[in-house]
């Protein structure tokens, strides 16, 4: 017989603040993927550095200088996603603080981020996402979820005229039994 799943988010509860810490999903076949990517990638992003020092010496000025130039610029942004994405992946956490004045979100490691702070007579309307979509590697937001990456989340609250998304990669039951818990503590 199958054990019931437990979940993947951890509660901790003080006197003053209610947090819900959630591990990011690890996708195995793509951090492997992403870091044997990431080798490729420094091969050229070091090739292209190359030819960028020649074309700053003055020894080549043409019109396939300006593409490596451009080249080089796209091919650092996208190694910037697939390193965030990657750490993401390995090291990521969502953490969720409620308190008496306010909610937080910080997406502790995600390169880049910032915590979201919202006041707590503001938010509004908690619910669950239901979940509609499958894993799929190809199309559309469903592609975004399977590479971690896109504004999915379990759990939605209104603040103000806007939707905000919370608890990524976690199943529908437990974002049921995450609001249960949110409920009962205001």
């Amino acid at each position: 017989m199958e054990k019931p799943y437990s979940g993947r988010a951890h509660i901790n509860e003080s006197t003053r603040e209610f947090t819900i810490e959630i591990p990011s999903r690890k996708n195995w076949l793509i951090i492997i993927f992403m870091t044997a990517w990431l080798g490729a990638w420094l091969i050229g992003e070091l090739s292209a550095l190359g030819i960028v020092a020649g074309i700053l010496s003055g020894n080549e000025q043409d019109l396939a200088s300006l593409f490596v130039l451009f080249w080089l610029a796209a091919w650092t942004i996208a190694g910037f996603f697939i390193i965030r994405t990657l750490v993401w992946m390995i090291a990521g956490k969502e953490i969720i603080s409620f308190s008496n004045t306010e909610l937080k979100i910080h997406k502790k490691a995600m390169l880049l981020s910032k915590v979201k702070t919202y006041d707590i007579k503001e938010v509004k309307d908690f619910a669950v996402i239901p979940n509609t979509s499958t894993d799929n590697i190809f199309g559309g937001i469903d592609g975004l979820k399977f590479w971690n990456m896109g504004n999915q989340g379990s759990l939605k609250f209104d603040y103000g005229l806007k939707t905000v998304k919370l608890a990524m990669g976690i199943d529908e039951a437990e974002a049921k039994s995450l609001l249960d818990k949110i409920q009962s503590k205001n």
